[in-house]
């Protein structure tokens, strides 16, 4: 989840995210029960994966 300045056009965002190589897609609710003070699971995945999809490159 991420919250932009502005409303931009949907297509633009997801030809951004699409064309950034090292974005992917998580399990939310894998990563949001692992988190630890607020981190957003950042920690967990330091050392873990929760990827719904695995990357192709």
């Amino acid at each position: 989840m991420f919250k932009l300045d502005k409303p931009y056009p949907t297509t633009l965002i997801l030809q951004a995210i699409a064309a950034n190589n090292v974005s992917s897609l998580l399990e939310r609710k894998k990563v949001e029960k692992e988190a630890v003070n607020g981190d957003m699971g950042h920690t967990y995945l330091t050392t873990h994966t929760a990827c719904v999809v695995a990357p192709t490159s």
